[in-house]
């Protein structure tokens, strides 16, 4: 899918890369050691994609949404199934939502997304989500919407995506910052 209207075009996979490299800069100038499941337009299975997260800390997939609702401006980010499934990826996914919506400023806007399970949209969850391994906590997080004009020309301004990337990296810093839930009877 590509953006449609405008001088410019430009295909969501190309901003959701551009923002997952801005993040990857932001968090190895903090000494973080960063994988990106993909650097360049190649196609990698969500399996592929699963799979390269088993030796790290958490996954996070970066989205931007489409709906024939011309006005959504939501970001949503989802976890797998339910918060009981994996409690730490719950909070990396409720950290980064807060975060986003506070780097954008889209918190004043009308909005229907907001924290949310995968299996509301699938039964068994999103397939990326769903196959990663049982220790390591992710979530998907859906930006905004493309389909909206304002925030398609947003999207089309290298410094809104590099605040989108920020809302990420201070959303990650803040699950880090927290630690990783320990729940005892």
């Amino acid at each position: 899918r590509g953006f449609k209207r405008g001088p410019t075009y430009a295909s969501e996979a190309e901003i959701n890369l551009r923002v997952a490299r801005f993040l990857r800069d932001f968090l190895t100038a903090e000494g973080v050691t960063v994988t990106l499941t993909r650097d360049s337009y190649k196609e990698i299975s969500l399996t592929d994609r699963a799979k390269l997260a088993s030796c790290h800390d958490f996954f996070l997939s970066i989205h931007h949404n489409w709906s024939p609702n011309l006005n959504s401006t939501a970001t949503s980010t989802w976890y797998h199934l339910s918060p009981d499934h994996q409690p730490a990826a719950i909070d990396l996914a409720r950290y980064i939502e807060k975060s986003v919506l506070q780097s954008l400023d889209l918190s004043e806007l009308p909005r229907a997304g907001g924290l949310m399970s995968d299996g509301l949209m699938y039964e068994n969850g999103f397939g990326v989500l769903r196959q990663l391994p049982s220790d390591v906590p992710g979530c998907l997080c859906e930006m905004t919407y493309y389909s909206q004009l304002a925030m398609e020309r947003n999207l089309r301004d290298i410094e809104f995506n590099r605040r989108e990337a920020y809302g990420l990296f201070l959303g990650i810093l803040e699950y880090v910052y927290h630690g990783i839930p320990r729940a005892a009877l």
